[in-house]
């Protein structure tokens, strides 16, 4: 049932907008409309984007504090820090 609505109001519109004699008309009221609208969207549109990238940028930043702040206990280290942690773990227990 909902298919056949959707095909009548399909028509309907196909109808309406491919009119011989109003159709370009129509045609020509929606398409003053929609580009009415169309650069207020895309404004809207870099506006979010804008502040998504600005959000983006502040997490990567504040990752890269973090991953500064941590760094030193990750990666290699040389045989005689390591023998210091073994030594100051050894007298810890």
């Amino acid at each position: 049932m909902k298919k056949l609505l959707f095909t009548l109001g399909l028509g309907a519109g196909a109808m309406y907008f491919f009119d011989p004699e109003l159709g370009e008309i129509r045609r020509s009221m929606l398409a003053d409309k929609l580009s009415g609208k169309l650069p207020k969207t895309a404004d809207a549109f870099a506006a979010k984007a804008d502040a998504l990238t600005a959000k983006v940028e502040n997490v990567a930043a504040k990752a890269d504090e973090v991953v500064a702040e941590h760094i030193e206990h990750v990666g290699p280290t040389s045989d005689e820090v390591l023998a210091e942690r073994i030594e100051n773990e050894t007298h810890k227990a």
